[in-house]
């Protein structure tokens, strides 16, 4: 992708298989429908005729024709978008919330708190070629890239960070060394994978001691952490909590069995690459070293008030970073070329179209999504998946699916390919909204790190493909259950009754019902002796009703009249 642009078709629709332009559809606005997408036909009728003469027959078999990347590079970057010099230290602070912070090298000597939901990351080829000192980035959502000399308290996602001192406030750590401790706080739930802990202290559950205390959470649970896992991490704690620590701590070592890094922007001379790390197999310890530089000639800095363009130039075979605010689409998003990338830098929210297609829909091989806040729009529920997983071997990271207020949908996050590797994925619904299942997987050797899924209205994570890995899933049940939630049989974590082999580490199923729903069991398995689980705990944490059991029937059941916590095995 590199070296130019793959077109595969005559048109977008030939190659997305949707309905002709001309076609009736539900537009957000019933009266402008019709005469807005005329608008937008002849807007495009240019750069189709344009590539038809450049491919001429491409249905016929032989090679397709290929065309160079003619984007700017440097790109004009929206001012939602700073790039900041070490001189520039005391605007940092001064972005606005959600805004996305691009770092130039040096080393940043100021006091430094990141904007709420804002994104921090540098642009340095090294990761040590971005120094902070002196920073306060847990209001922020995210950082990469980076290098902090000293303590610090970090945003929710740390990627690609190198913390010379302890790491405090994150819940998901990734290709990071930390030469201190990992202080937890009272998050709930922490994933780290593929990174390098320094400290013999390494992990602290809660503020008041350290991992391998014996201290013991209160009933119902008010604080420390629950779900606690480390996958392809070297130096931390080893073997499992023992039966004497905090309750309900789930926690595992393990190799990373495969391992597909986020995509991260840097600038060498004035130019701007996107890097795409290649993929990593039973790893242990930090950091990617094989990666794809992709120049940003070839890739579509996209602003909010254009999202028709975002859909045109994936279609032609662009990459497309996404720039802060909300994305309405009236068409889903459609990946179909191999390799490609979208990735969100900020706080990104992209809206569904209200026709029921899916926000985002991928079929090329080896493709990513990355860095972006899905919203459900409000449209008959039917079989629809806000994001459709269709290609092979992509990778899905740091994507959030929300469905609240009238919207509807069947499946947050559906995925029907193989290969296929999830990186910090959420999906929550919202009452009065309507969510059924929260992600379902049907591909094979589909490995999930740092899951969460909050109040969907059957099945959390409905696992039905063969040979699965998964580290680090938080389920927490629909507080508004009723009775056809508990006759559905519907549970946390659901491993389909054929699937013959699949293994998870760190599952915790949370209980907070407004009524008296008793759940038969918080995860269901196959009965195939090649399904096996590790650190599964269910959590009682407020209200109503009970889980009965944790795995299919064993366990102890957690509720008001009983455990807060309830371990398997």
């Amino acid at each position: 992708m590199a070296a130019g642009i793959e077109i595969d078709g005559p048109s977008p629709d030939a190659l997305s298989g949707k309905r002709p332009r001309g076609h009736a559809s539900v537009a957000r606005g019933a009266s402008d429908a019709g005469s807005g997408r005329s608008k937008r036909a002849a807007m495009r009728l240019p750069w189709l005729l344009a590539a038809g003469a450049a491919l001429g027959a491409a249905d016929d078999g032989a090679p397709r024709a290929q065309t160079r990347g003619t984007e700017r590079n440097p790109p004009a970057w929206p001012a939602a978008v700073r790039v900041v010099a070490p001189a520039q230290c005391a605007d940092i602070g001064a972005a606005d919330a959600g805004a996305a912070l691009l770092l130039l090298p040096g080393a940043y000597d100021c006091s430094i708190a990141l904007p709420a939901r804002s994104t921090a990351a540098g642009l340095g080829i090294a990761r040590d070629a971005v120094r902070l000192k002196r920073c306060v980035g847990d209001a922020a959502s995210s950082a990469e890239n980076l290098r902090i000399d000293g303590d610090w308290r970090g945003p929710l996602s740390v990627r690609r960070v190198h913390v010379d001192g302890d790491l405090a406030a994150s819940s998901f750590m990734a290709d990071s060394n930390i030469t201190g401790g990992v202080r937890l706080g009272a998050a709930r739930a922490f994933a780290a994978r593929s990174s390098q802990l320094q400290s013999s202290r390494s992990i602290e559950v809660d503020a008041k001691g350290w991992f391998a205390s014996s201290k013991r959470d209160p009933a119902p649970i008010s604080g420390g952490s629950i779900n606690v896992v480390l996958a392809g991490v070297a130096g931390g704690p080893n073997a499992t909590v023992p039966r004497g620590a905090a309750p309900g701590v789930a926690y595992v070592t393990t190799d990373a069995p495969r391992v597909l890094d986020k995509p991260y922007i840097v600038r060498d001379g004035p130019d701007f690459f996107l890097i795409k790390p290649k993929p990593r197999l039973a790893t242990t310890g930090c950091c990617a070293s094989e990666v794809e530089r992709i120049p940003f000639q070839n890739v579509y800095v996209a602003r909010p008030e254009r999202p028709e363009d975002v859909r045109e130039k994936l279609l032609r075979g662009l990459h497309v970073v996404l720039t802060p605010g909300i994305y309405e689409l009236e068409d889903g998003l459609e990946l179909n070329h191999a390799g490609q990338v979208l990735l969100g830098v900020g706080e990104v929210i992209v809206r569904a179209p209200s026709d029921g297609e899916p926000a985002c829909r991928v079929r090329g091989p080896a493709a990513v999504v990355a860095g972006l806040i899905i919203e459900g729009a409000r449209y008959p529920r039917g079989d629809t998946a806000l994001i459709r997983w269709e290609g092979a071997d992509g990778l899905l990271a740091d994507v959030s699916v929300n469905v609240a207020g009238d919207a509807n949908a069947k499946t947050g996050v559906s995925i029907k390919a193989d290969n296929v590797v999830l990186d910090r994925v959420a999906v929550s619904r919202e009452p009065p909204g309507h969510l059924d299942v929260g992600i379902s997987i049907d591909g094979a050797h589909v490995h999930a790190y740092a899951i969460s899924v909050k109040h969907v209205e059957q099945d959390g994570v409905r696992w039905r493909g063969e040979d699965g890995r998964a580290f680090g899933i938080n389920v927490d049940l629909p507080r508004d259950a009723a009775a056809d939630f508990q006759n559905g049989g519907y549970v946390g974590f659901a491993i389909g009754d054929f699937v013959k082999r699949h293994g998870a580490r760190g599952v915790a199923v949370y209980a907070s019902f407004e009524s008296d729903v008793r759940v038969r069991t918080a995860v269901r398995r196959s009965a195939s002796p090649n399904v096996t689980l590790a650190s599964v705990a269910s959590v009682y944490t407020e209200g109503r009703g009970a889980i009965a059991s944790v795995v299919n029937g064993d366990g102890a059941a957690v509720g008001p009249a009983g455990n807060a916590v309830a371990r398997w095995p």
